[in-house]
């Protein structure tokens, strides 16, 4: 009778063993699913977050082409300069994003930039010499484009269009 018992109570006890390993195992698979959802949840948080910051770059951009075109307007060459240089310098952290690199728009930013660095050359040398004019239609051309681009640019970004 005690034999029995004994067997008895070492059988309940593999039961509440086995019971305990599969709540086990059972814990651990559903942890592993909480990490890989955090994990999942926190690289799209990082991914929308530095979409915005470009989202915010680009827009910024957009409103120092409107002041550059002012400045071009009032013929302020001394600060026209300077934030052309700022702008030039701006497009081309945003042109080596990688997002941008599959964009239909992305051709036009880098067929741009040329044309930036020779508009600076030109502002350059009309301080430098004043009889040299700047062409400010040519000019206004150029940046109406680029907001353009950008325009387009931030339309992919928001919308993926």
């Amino acid at each position: 009778m005690i034999w029995l018992t004994e067997n008895l109570l070492n059988i309940i006890g593999l039961l509440f063993t086995i019971f305990g390993f599969v709540i086990t195992i059972w814990q651990i698979q559903r942890t592993k699913k909480i990490a890989l959802l955090s994990k999942e949840i926190a690289e799209e948080t990082k991914n929308l977050v530095y979409q915005n910051s470009i989202l915010i770059d680009i827009t910024k951009n957009i409103e120092l082409i409107l002041v550059l075109k002012g400045y071009l307007k009032n013929e302020k060459y001394e600060l026209l300069l300077i934030k052309h240089h700022e702008l030039h310098c701006n497009l081309i952290q945003i042109k080596n994003i990688p997002q941008l690199g599959k964009m239909s728009v992305y051709g036009s930013l880098k067929e741009i930039l040329p044309l930036l660095s020779i508009m600076k050359k030109t502002i350059e040398d009309y301080q430098i010499s004043p009889e040299k004019k700047i062409n400010v239609k040519k000019h206004l051309d150029v940046y109406n484009e680029l907001s353009d681009i950008l325009n387009q640019i931030l339309g992919e970004l928001k919308y993926g269009a």
